[in-house]
């Protein structure tokens, strides 16, 4: 079975590494190659601008022997690593505190509770994600949505027009925004960010108490939907 692997990488400044540099995966023990579509013992993996990337790799769950991989990363250090049986999402930094513990049954104990403090890390971060982000505002605000995936912006126009400037669509992707006007009887107006578009316009406006708007990421501008 194959496990993914999550890699964001920062440098001790904690600045992200380049886009396009490499890390790289060599399978040092186990019943299976590194990928299911054509045997190799290498994987290259490039990181996006913020050092992000995901990679699935073997594990091995029906075998008797661990899985053992040698990671280099793009600084040229190198670090061996058994790859636990699993199908939920690991991130290379645990896998790199468990290569400080070698892999027997009497560290079976250190393992597990390094692998439930990853698994409560990764629910925590869903939930937050998942969690519906509202905010209610009286004057002109930017938004910043954090790691919300879904917004509720409750507008009050009472004191006179507002202005809800959205993030920029690089940031957005995956995101759902609802705002809505629920008091006053001046104008909400959506603000697309700079020279960014909603259905072709810099700027939507909600013009009457109750109006409101569903905003989703489109590839090159704000969808109304």
């Amino acid at each position: 079975m194959k496990r993914t692997v999550t890699i964001d990488l920062r440098k001790l400044t904690d600045a992200p590494w380049q886009a396009a540099d490499k890390v790289l995966f060599r399978l040092r023990e186990g019943g299976f190659t590194v990928t299911a579509t054509y045997p190799r013992s290498l994987l290259e993996v490039a990181v996006d601008e913020d050092g992000r990337a995901s990679v699935e790799l073997w594990c091995n769950a029906e075998s008797l022997a661990e899985a053992k991989y040698v990671c280099t990363l793009p600084s040229g250090e190198a670090f061996e690593f058994t790859l636990p049986a699993g199908d939920s999402e690991i991130s290379l930094e645990v896998l790199r505190a468990l290569a400080a513990i070698p892999y027997t049954p009497s560290s079976e104990a250190a393992f597990m509770a390094l692998l439930e403090t990853h698994a409560e890390a990764e629910a925590a971060a869903r939930a937050a994600a998942e969690a519906i982000f509202t905010l209610s505002v009286a004057e002109d605000t930017v938004l910043d949505l954090g790691a919300a995936l879904r917004a509720l912006i409750l507008i009050d126009t009472t004191a006179g027009d507002v202005t809800v400037t959205l993030q920029p669509l690089a940031e957005m992707a995956g995101r759902e925004i609802v705002c809505k006007i629920v008091a006053g009887d001046n104008l909400g107006i959506i603000d697309a960010n700079g020279s960014e578009t909603i259905d072709g316009h810099l700027v939507f406006n909600l013009e009457m108490r109750y109006q409101r708007a569903r905003l989703m990421p489109g590839p090159t501008e704000w969808c109304l939907v």
